[in-house]
Order: C-alpha cells, then structure tokens, then sequence
C-alpha cells in the first residue's frame, strides 16, 4: 500500500511538472508573440515620427543616438546649440534638431576645422 501511494505521487509529481513546463512554454511563447507585434509596431512609429521630427528624447537617448556621452549632449543643451524641451525638470531633445545639430557638426568638421 505504501509502495502504491509513493508511485502514485511521483507519477503525478512527474505529469504535473511537464504540465507546468507545458503551460511555461505557452505563456512564453504567448509573451514573445505579443512583445515582438508591440517592438514591430513601436519601431514602426518610431520611424514615422523620426522622419517627422515629432520625435522627442532624453538626453541619455539622444547621447545613445548621437554616439556620444550624455554629457555632450546637456552642454549642447546648456550652451544652446541644441534647443531643449521641457517635460516637467526633465529636458528633451527633438530628433529634427538633434539631426540638424549632428548635420551642422558633421559640416564643420569637414570643412577644414572652420
């Protein structure tokens, strides 16, 4: 009898593991789905509103962006070569003139360091 009930317990031990694994797999295999559709759909309009200019970013974004340090960016902020805008204390950088910005620098610096 003790034999019995100690086999029964391992074999449902055992089904209910591979059912949790199961239902894991599910779930993840749901979230992946769901989270790649919201990433494609984000970049999407990411890419409208950057061709727009309606883009706005921190200034950890813009850095990333820009390929540069944060740092670089709040001095363009702060000497006001680069315009900010304000959410709060937070400032934001509009992709436009982050671009208009990158493109000013990129023309100095091939024009023989004028």
């Amino acid at each position: 009898m003790c034999d019995e009930l100690l086999e029964r317990r391992a074999i449902e031990g055992i089904v209910h593991d591979a059912v949790v694994r199961r239902l894991r797999e599910q779930i993840e295999n749901h979230v992946d789905a769901v989270l790649g559709w919201a990433w494609t759909t984000k970049l999407s309009t990411l890419t409208v509103l950057a061709k727009q200019g309606d883009l706005y970013l921190t200034t950890q974004e813009a850095a990333e962006v820009a390929s540069c340090s944060e740092r670089t960016i709040r001095r363009a902020l702060d000497s006001g070569k680069l315009p900010a805008y304000y959410v709060g204390a937070d400032r934001r950088v509009r992709v436009g003139d982050l671009h208009d910005h990158l493109a000013k620098k990129t023309q100095v610096g091939s024009g023989g360091g004028q």
